[in-house]
């Protein structure tokens, strides 16, 4: 294939970037994160140095500012040697960072993108539950509202980097009766559960981030691929969201 036909000079130089860091510092470390089913904190660390945790976003908002052909060929050139580091670019950038980019207010853009596309925490995003699976009509998880802020109650089941995690954009009924009209996101936070390890490689975890009473992950995952990709439940008991939390 002819490189001229579809990419650019800057294409094939991110493809050529990933590609070293792939071969030099994922290869070796693969098959033994996967066995252990370790999640990988240096190259997370070396992924955001490199700008690959924030490909698509503006550089006003601390991303690499480019577009979404650079971002497929990001995630592209990383599974092609380990489909878990592939999987945690993807879902912390499309299902963690995206609703806040897309759907966020100016002050919520700024407080919670700069740290994501940096990778200075990781993101997810709260929709699939043990009742209703991905079926965002069969939300039971609810969130009622208290003068300043919302409480929230429910369970998220199969949450990519449910434990590692620090910022999440979670779907809640506001309305019910209403089916998917009746349904909010929020923006929640939480200390990330492997707070070791994230200290010992220098990234995953933002003491500026509160600390909601009541949000906590729940059973992580023992899964049959992907392991080193971090997947675990969400837990919301009594949870006090403020009100500029509510996305958008």
């Amino acid at each position: 294939m002819d490189d001229a036909l579809y990419f650019s000079e800057q294409h094939v130089a991110v493809r050529e970037m990933v590609r070293e860091f792939a071969r030099d510092e994922v290869a070796p470390v693969a098959a033994r994160f996967d066995a252990d089913a370790t999640f990988p904190w240096a190259n997370v660390k070396r992924m955001g140095e490199l700008g690959l945790l924030g490909v698509p976003w503006s550089e006003a908002l601390g991303g690499a500012g480019l577009d979404l052909i650079s971002y497929m060929i990001v995630i592209e050139e990383l599974a092609k040697v380990d489909a878990s580091h592939g999987l945690t670019v993807s879902a912390h950038t499309t299902l963690g960072t995206s609703p806040i980019v897309h759907f966020g207010t100016e002050e919520q853009k700024l407080r919670y993108v700069p740290l994501l596309a940096a990778g200075k925490v990781m993101g997810g995003f709260g929709l699939t539950e043990p009742e209703a699976g991905s079926d965002a009509g069969g939300t039971r998880t609810m969130a009622v509202r208290k003068k300043d802020h919302y409480v929230l109650n429910g369970v998220k089941r199969f949450i990519t980097h449910g434990h590692v995690g620090e910022i999440f954009v979670v779907t809640a009924v506001t309305t019910p009766g209403q089916g998917t009209k009746g349904i909010s996101s929020f923006i929640l936070t939480k200390p990330t559960g492997d707070l070791e390890a994230a200290a010992a490689a220098g990234v995953g975890h933002d003491p500026s981030l509160p600390a909601m009473r009541g949000f906590r992950a729940g059973k992580k995952e023992d899964k049959l691929g992907w392991r080193a990709s971090d997947t675990a439940e969400l837990i919301m008991e009594d949870v006090e969201v403020p009100v500029e939390n509510r996305l958008g």
